[in-house]
């Protein structure tokens, strides 16, 4: 019983595998799904990736699906070990109250241990972006979090998320993603385009309009995984 068992989830996560790989080839036909060029960073093979994400990547409080066994398998399956550090609600200046640790510190910590090849910043809001101290805290957060992504060589990727459908988290994301672009500015920092995947994607949200449904957690790891296989055609 144990062996058809184990047999039964070899062939589902085959077939998961397959279906990734047939869906992403489709995909991969047009550039628009990919970053403009890989980021800059040491010559080595690609085998740790990094995420250092908010709700988008973690789920919300357990109510959404979070993307780390889907993506986990896949990246697995190229040779790549994969960790995903953040929480939901979490940003590079603002940490859960349920946590002792920002994300200053959390990345320092994985680059100390982990040493990845590439690491990927998924930040998508932050609280009170019409505030210019906030924003100046934002911005200096970010190339902290960024300097510390970059020390060690690694290919460092900002994410471009979709526009939510309420005008304030709307106006937060747009915030939040040109602060990081000007962290970014210089540094051969490449961003995936997260938002083509999931306009390309069927229902991938919950009811709220920006949360990941199981489809978009599907699409999610599909962008991953080809900023990832653009990078290991360079690196290897």
């Amino acid at each position: 019983m144990a062996g058809a068992i184990v047999g039964r989830k070899s062939r589902s996560r085959a077939r998961t595998l397959a279906w990734l790989g047939a869906l992403l080839g489709l995909m991969m036909l047009t550039a628009a799904c990919l970053p403009a060029q890989p980021s800059a960073g040491r010559g080595t093979p690609v085998k740790r990736v990094l995420i250092i994400g908010d709700s988008i990547a973690h789920g919300l409080f357990g109510t959404t699906p979070k993307v780390h066994s889907r993506l986990t398998a896949a990246l697995a399956d190229r040779g790549v070990a994969l960790r995903i550090d953040g929480y939901p609600g979490e940003n590079p200046i603002d940490t859960w109250p349920s946590n002792s640790t920002g994300w200053l510190d959390r990345m320092r910590a994985q680059i100390a241990a982990f040493d990845p090849d590439m690491v990927i910043v998924q930040s998508m809001l932050f609280p009170d972006p019409d505030n210019p101290a906030r924003r100046e805290l934002y911005l200096g957060g970010t190339r902290a979090l960024l300097d510390i992504a970059g020390s060690r060589g690694a290919h460092v990727y900002l994410v471009n998320h979709p526009i939510p459908p309420g005008a304030q988290e709307a106006h937060a994301r747009a915030v939040a993603q040109s602060l990081q672009a000007q962290a970014a500015a210089g540094r051969g920092i490449s961003t995936i385009p997260l938002d083509y995947w999931l306009g390309s994607c069927d229902r991938p949200y919950v009811s709220d309009g920006w949360h990941l449904s199981a489809n978009g957690q599907a699409c999610h790891t599909l962008a991953m995984v080809a900023a990832v296989d653009q990078l290991r055609g360079q690196n290897g």
